[in-house]
This record gives C-alpha cells, structure tokens and sequence, in this order.
C-alpha cells in the first residue's frame, strides 16, 4: 500500500469486510473488458460510455468509472447536442436534460421492438435521427411522438450511421450513402461510382472542416465536395469483409483517426493523404472512436476504453471502475477478515494514514454501483485524515466503500442494519 496506513473505523450498526481490488464472496462481479464498447459522448471532463453491462459515467475525464443507469441492458448509442445527451438502450431511447442525472423515456408512435436495437442517433436542427438494425431509419421532431421514416424511392434504408455538416445530413446505409439538403426531409443517393453494387458495407462517417470521411469494407473514402464525388484515401489493404464491422473514424484537430481490424488505429495529418500507425500503448478490436476537446477516446471489443491527450500518438487504458456489481442476496453480506465495530448516530466514519501526498478518491455505492454519497475528491498532504458518511437516510443494506489511493484502489463491503 506504499506505506499508506488504511484504519476504517465506521460508527454505527455497520459490519465491513477488507477485500484489496476486490468483492465480497457473494457479490458477483461482471467485467465488461469482455464486451464490446459500443459509445462515447461527453463534455469537459465528464464521459459516458455505452456498454452491453450499462451506462457507466467518468467524472475525471475517465481515471475512475461508475455503472450510472440501466444496468444489465444493452446501451448501444450516445448523443449530445449541447443541452440533451440522449442514449439508446436495446430498441428505447432516452434523453436527459440535466447531463445525465436523470433519463426519461422518449415515447414514439410505433413500438421499436420489431427492430433488434437501435444503432445510432443525431441531433440536427430540431430533428433527432434514429438508425436501427435491421429496421428503416426515422427521425422524430422537437416535442412531437409522430415517427417520420427514412426511406429512397420506397428502398430500404438501413440507418447505420448519420452525419450533418453545415445544411446536409448524410446516412451510411449499407452499400450507399444518402444526402440531405432539406434536414431528412428527402434523401438522394451519392454512393461513389466505383463502389455500386460492389457490396461493400459503409459504417462510420466524421467530418473536418473542408471534407467529409465515410469509411467502408474496403477502407477510407474522402469527399471535399459534399458527397457528390469521392476518392479513396486509405493506404492499406482493408479488403477483410470483417473490416466493417471495426472500421471507425473520429477528426481530433488537423488529425484523421481510423480504426483498422484486427488491431490499432490509424492517423493522418493531411486528410488522408499519408497515413501512420498511432497503436502505442493500444490493444484489442477498436469500436468507437470519440473526441472531447483535446482527448481521444477508443472504446475496443475486449479491451474496455483507452484515452489519447495527443491526437492518437499514445494511449493509456482507462478501465478503472468498469464493472457492474450484482448481489445474490441483498439480505446478508459477506464478511471475510470481518470486524465488529462500534456504533454513535448513524455514522461512518474512514480514518486513514498518508505517508506522502496522495491524490484520494472515498465513494459510498450501492449494489447496483450507482455512486449515492462522495466523501473525498481531492489530493491530500502526508498525515491523518478522517471522511465522514451519515447514512441515517439510507435503508437497510449492503453498500460498497470504494476508496483510490493514488493508482491503487480499494473495495469494502459494509452492511447496514435496523
């Protein structure tokens, strides 16, 4: 613990349990390092990330993770528009005015549950575009339920992605690409001319300030004229049908980023004229590409979330706190090494011991992760410190103290009792 002394003294009818970088025994931990991340969104320093485990939130730009909502489902798309951040979780979709603190259901004219999930969102003007799998795009407008569906003379359209610059919104559909002049009201079809009936399946679209990138199974494709002509900008042989599954694009900058399969990420400083690997520090199947601000999200199939502060040079895994806690009892805690203590008017207190300045970080959780009380965020000097938790309002439970020092973190099970 570099010489960090760690006493939990906790007043009141509390029982703790010390497990280092772990659970209790009857807590059944979900990691999802083994699953595909499947979003990104965020601003200034707060990020979410849309997992198959749930919504989980990093308050400090993605040092430390906490499951925040819909735990257990799938949340496959993020968006924010500056005010709303909307997320789609399975085939619902969710807004939040408050930047996440709380969602509420965006009720539409049809049930979505035909489709399998839904995909991706956009918020253009006063329009919020939906893509589903499997299903036609639609949009619904500001206040209204009334679902408009996407289609191109009566052709089904498979919205997988949307993308707006300036007047135009552009959907990746399948083997074509679609354009808008009139915010999806009508759609025209601006598939390059070299990729029509080539089966070749477009997934992700970004922009820069004078091009637009759509990439496809074959690689990057670039169009500085609004769609109506394209040339291929990719210096790889991307020619694996699996590559479109893996194939996302994000402008950080003046920087081009291109995620390639099986592994790593591509950079290009010239609009994809010339291209450099950028993997340094970066493993698994890269998903999601985000920029908030100046730092680079890459969410990976396997490999959880890593963060880039210099457009993709280098990247550091962010995984801390990835994980969804469920008990299998919410009777009885499990107490291994455990103590009886001592208890005075419903509080906890956590005395600890620094040796040396240390960046601190206490947290209360309940068993479904979500973050109810912070009792430190701060860097503190060498010497004795005290945290304090009234939990007079809480009921009866299993509750989690999650304490990080500097890199290395701690996990405690405390139960409440009557």
């Amino acid at each position: 613990m570099n010489h960090t002394t760690i006493k939990f003294a906790l007043i009141g009818y509390i029982l703790l349990s010390i497990n280092n970088l772990g659970f209790a025994e009857n807590a059944r931990v979900h990691d999802v390092l083994d699953s595909k991340i499947n979003a990104i969104a965020g601003f200034n320093d707060t990020i979410f990330a849309g997992t198959p485990k749930g919504l989980f939130v990093s308050f400090n730009n993605g040092v430390q993770w906490n499951l925040v909502d819909f735990s257990g489902k799938k949340v496959t798309a993020l968006e924010f528009d500056g005010e709303n951040l909307y997320t789609a979780v399975e085939y619902a979709i969710y807004r939040s005015t408050d930047k996440g603190k709380t969602w509420n259901k965006i009720e539409t004219s049809q049930s979505l549950q035909p489709c399998i999930y839904v995909l991706s969102l956009l918020k253009h003007q006063d329009k919020l575009f939906v893509g589903l799998d499997d299903c036609n795009p639609f949009f619904l407008t500001d206040n209204d339920t009334a679902m408009t569906v996407i289609t191109y003379n009566d052709e089904y359209v498979t919205g997988f992605q949307f993308l707006s610059k300036d007047s135009l919104v552009f959907i990746a559909s399948g083997d074509n690409i679609f354009r808008s002049s009139d915010n999806g009201v009508t759609f025209q079809k601006t598939t390059p001319a070299s990729l029509v009936d080539s089966n070749v399946t477009f997934q992700y679209m970004t922009k820069s300030d004078n091009a637009i990138f759509i990439s496809s199974g074959k690689g990057v494709l670039r169009s500085s004229d609004n769609g109506s002509s394209w040339i291929d900008c990719t210096p790889f042989d991307l020619s694996d049908t699996d590559i479109r599954y893996y194939n996302p694009l994000a402008i950080s900058g003046n920087v081009l980023l291109a995620g390639i399969y099986p592994h790593g990420i591509i950079r290009s400083t010239d609009n994809g004229n010339s291209w450099l690997m950028a993997d340094s520090g970066l493993s698994g199947n890269v998903t999601v590409i985000s920029v908030t601000g100046t730092t680079v999200f890459a969410g990976t199939s396997n490999n959880g979330i890593f963060r880039s502060s210099d457009s993709g040079k280098t990247w550091h895994s962010i995984n801390n706190g990835l994980i969804t806690i469920k008990a299998t009892s919410v009777k009885k805690c499990s107490i291994s090494n455990g103590f009886a203590l001592k208890t005075f008017n419903h509080l906890t207190t956590v005395s600890i011991k620094l040796a040396q300045s240390q960046r601190i970080e206490a947290d209360i959780l309940d068993l479904s992760g979500r973050r109810i009380a912070n009792l430190a965020h701060a860097h503190l000097p060498q010497g004795s410190h005290q945290f304090v938790w009234n939990y007079n309002r809480e009921k009866s439970g299993c509750y989690i103290l999650r304490l990080r020092i500097g890199e290395t973190v701690y996990t405690n099970n405390i139960l409440k009792l009557q």
